[in-house]
Formats: C-alpha cells, structure tokens, sequence
C-alpha cells in the first residue's frame, strides 16, 4: 500500500506474476511498490475502532493511479453501548480503468474511484449489524478480471467464473456471531 510501512488487514494478488501474455496480447507492465513486491490486486480493510473517513482514505490512495491495486474492501463496525444499536458499513470499490494517467504532480488519489457495492443507510444511518440483508443486496459480484488486471485472466480447468462474489449476508453475520460482549 503506498506510504511508509503501511500493510493492509488482508489482500491477495494472482501468483506467480506476472502471467505469461495470451499470444497477440500487448506486453504488460507490472506496478511495483517501493520495495520492489508486486501490488496485490485486492485489499481488504477492516475497521473496528478506525473511523469510516480514514477508511476512504487509504481506499482512494490505494485505489489511486500510482498502484497496481484494482479493487478495495471495506468492512467498518461501530459498537454502541447496546448490541442492539450496533451497525455496520460494506463498500467494494474498483479503480476507474478507463482514465487516462494524469500528469506529473497529481496526487496519487486521482482518478476517483468507482463504488460497486455499498450497504444502503436506513433513516440517514448505517444498517444494524442485527438486521438481516436481503435480496439482492445481500451479494456483491466483482467482474474476475478486476481481479488479475493489468494481466489477462488465465486459461484454467475449469475456468474461472465471470464473477468473483462476496457474501454481504455471511460478513454481516460473521460480525453479529463474532463480536465480544
């Protein structure tokens, strides 16, 4: 993740890289941070005492142009003095892949990013985490490819499916079962 020593709660990144290229396919560049490993194409972010802000904040720097990751998750809880007052937040968000590289100078959060999936407040808050997520917000499906980009998706048996799904209904009740009391 771009700045000093910084590691994200999770992320996974196809192994090895970069993939051999499909024949007739442009030669791909492969970001590298200051290190010299390669991004990861998917990070997870995790918040329990961090604030939402702060998570959107090192979404859009991850997310931004100078990086090689493409899709960023955010799971944010907020404990109240009550389990029943409890809520939660889900944003899967993807860099915008159709903007062209800035010029020298932009910060490294440009392009804004594009938000796939969020969980939808309800009377101007978050969702509790006791109410249940239903149909058909209870999914989010993040196009594969996102998920190997810049790289073409590899030819496997059996093949890839067309999209990667993340549970929302499982997360949020993952947190309910998970919480401390």
């Amino acid at each position: 993740m771009p700045g000093l020593r910084k590691q994200p709660d999770s992320s996974w990144g196809p192994r090895p890289r970069p993939q051999p290229a499909r024949p007739n396919s442009p030669v791909v560049t492969i970001i590298r941070q200051s290190n010299g490993d390669i991004y990861p194409t998917l990070v997870l972010e995790v918040g329990k005492p961090q604030r939402l802000p702060d998570l959107l904040q090192i979404r859009d720097r991850c997310l931004g142009w100078q990086t090689g990751i493409n899709v960023f998750v955010i799971i944010s809880y907020n404990r109240n003095l009550s389990h029943q007052t409890d809520s939660w937040y889900m944003q899967v968000a993807h860099r915008d892949f159709t903007a062209p590289q800035p010029p020298a100078g932009f910060p490294n959060t440009h392009p804004p990013c594009i938000v796939l999936f969020e969980t939808a407040k309800e009377n101007n808050r978050y969702p509790r985490v006791n109410a249940t997520i239903t149909a058909p917000n209870d999914v989010c499906e993040v196009p594969t490819d996102y998920l190997f980009l810049p790289e073409p998706r590899p030819n496997t048996t059996p093949a890839h499916p067309d999209h990667f799904i993340i549970n929302v209904e499982e997360i949020r009740k993952t947190i309910q079962r998970e919480r401390r009391a």
